[in-house]
């Protein structure tokens, strides 16, 4: 059996090596390394990450129904800027029993146990939060305002960015 030539592209049709190297990008030969293949679809996955990144947030808000679940559960009265007062179960700040902010390069936290009241105060696009302790005294902490405020009513749930506070009420410690 004889081998046919196939004419060279230069010659008008068609060669062996022209349609070749008109698919390269799709196959290479065997025993010439990775084939073309391995970077598109790292290409593909690439372009896909943000789409893919960005679906968790097409559902929507996180339902207001859910709330963080503090490990013990305090009650605590909030008045916000416009003096509305609202009571809560299962209090929390981001899901957290402690007040948390800095004072100086320090950062401090505080158990809800030893806190009665807190003072909000915006100044200079800063919070300050001073706290009065059950033991007597106070002491200022500067705080996230972007930080929420989290409870249970006995209508349904309520949050809060603690920049809209005007004060936090705590009840003493849960009975154990």
């Amino acid at each position: 059996m004889k081998k046919l030539k196939l004419p060279a592209h230069g010659a008008g049709l068609p060669g062996k090596e022209a349609a070749f190297l008109a698919l390269r990008p799709l196959f290479r030969p065997p025993g010439r390394g990775l084939p073309v293949t391995l970077p598109v679809v790292a290409m593909v996955i690439l372009m896909t990450i943000p789409f893919l990144a960005g679906m968790g947030s097409m559902q929507g808000p996180s339902s207001p129904e859910k709330i963080p679940v503090p490990i013990k559960q305090y009650h605590a009265s909030f008045v916000d800027q416009m003096d509305v007062a609202t009571e809560c179960s299962e209090a929390s700040i981001e899901g957290a029993i402690y007040l948390e902010g800095k004072r100086g390069e320090g950062n401090y936290t505080i158990s809800f146990d030893n806190i009665e009241q807190v003072l909000f105060r915006m100044h200079a696009d800063r919070l300050t939060g001073i706290v009065k302790l059950r033991a007597g005294g106070t002491t200022d902490l500067i705080m996230n305002k972007a930080h929420k405020a989290y409870g249970r009513t006995k209508y349904g749930t309520f949050q809060i960015k603690l920049m809209d506070l005007k004060t936090m009420t705590i009840a003493g410690p849960p009975k154990k």
